[in-house]
């Protein structure tokens, strides 16, 4: 019989090889990272952006790439809250960030429970993390963040864009939300799309 991993047990074996690095969750190198992290902001006008989740966070790394891009300085203060299923990364990101001003805050949480912080965020950020779900989780996954956001949601995929039968049922689920104005991008990293969807253009 196959034996069947979770993406917690996947986690955990990245991160045993590789703690506190991109590759220690799942991404090939610091660089491709880098480019996912922008495509996940490009399309959005951060100056209505006050609040942030960043769903499956691992090691905040994109808490650093939002400080290194100078978001605080562009926009103003944000509030971050960043949860992921592994405990090892949460404490990871925790003693990373410990000493920042703004005090974001890394919970240890299934993404499928955040309905428990019982409150919405500006922006919804998820960066690799539904390529190890099947696809039923992954849609389940993916409406439950947007229901956590009041303004707009953007994650991505490591898979083409093009060829995708995941993209096809994504567009079929954007329908079912009345959204008038999202956006995919595939044109950063082969293999790679984003997804950005808003709620200020629902009719």
């Amino acid at each position: 019989m196959t034996e069947k991993y979770t993406p917690l047990d996947i986690y955990k074996g990245l991160h045993k090889k590789n703690p506190g690095t991109p590759e220690g969750v799942g991404w090939h190198d610091y660089p491709r990272q880098i480019q996912r992290f922008g495509a996940l902001i490009t399309p959005i006008d951060l100056k209505n952006i006050h609040t942030i989740l960043d769903a499956g966070c691992g090691y905040g790394d994109f808490y650093a790439f939002l400080q290194n891009w100078s978001l605080v300085e562009k926009v103003g203060p944000f509030d971050y809250t960043g949860v992921d299923v592994h405990d090892d990364a949460i404490d990871w990101a925790k003693r990373t960030f410990e000493n920042q001003d703004d005090e974001p805050k890394f919970l240890a949480m299934d993404v499928r429970e955040l309905a428990d912080l019982r409150r919405k965020f500006d922006l919804v950020a998820a960066s690799g993390i539904l390529s190890f779900y099947p696809p039923m989780d992954q849609l389940q996954i993916i409406n439950r963040l947007w229901q956590m956001t009041s303004k707009v949601l953007s994650f991505n995929f490591r898979e083409s864009a093009s060829k995708s039968n995941d993209f096809q049922a994504i567009q079929t689920w954007i329908g079912f939300t009345g959204s008038k104005r999202w956006e995919v991008s595939h044109s950063y990293l082969e293999n790679d799309f984003t997804v950005t969807i808003w709620r200020d253009k629902i009719g």
